[in-house]
């Protein structure tokens, strides 16, 4: 059976990466999943999660939904071919994923991605 598009996982910003864990798991009960001084990933059952980083100075915090597909280039040529603007073509990441940025008919980031690894998101 051929693979299909899946939401992967929410990321989003935030002025606070502190604060934002202490929220999302001491009051909303999420688990840690990853935790390092620039990156924090959180987790409950059935295994969607959420990614966080520090917003820049300035910049307003916002949330961007991650969709996992299994050919990112198939999917840009689509989104190109309907004439949706992806900021250019798929993108290698150091962390092992190819990614497309783009935003939704209200506005909203999308990032699509393909990896090997289903850790990689």
């Amino acid at each position: 059976m051929k693979e299909k598009a899946r939401l992967s996982h929410v990321y989003t910003t935030v002025s606070d990466l502190a604060a934002a864990r202490a929220f999302w798991t001491g009051l909303i009960g999420l688990e840690v999943l990853v935790d390092d001084d620039a990156y924090l990933r959180l987790g409950g059952a059935g295994g969607y999660s959420m990614g966080m980083e520090r917003a820049d100075e300035g910049e307003a915090p916002e949330v961007e939904i991650v969709v996992r597909v299994p050919d990112v280039d198939v999917a840009y040529q689509r989104l190109q071919s309907a004439g949706i603007d992806c900021g250019g073509p798929p993108r290698e990441i150091p962390w092992g994923a190819r990614h497309i940025w783009l935003r939704d008919p209200d506005g909203h980031l999308i990032s699509i991605y393909a990896s090997s690894d289903e850790d990689a998101k």
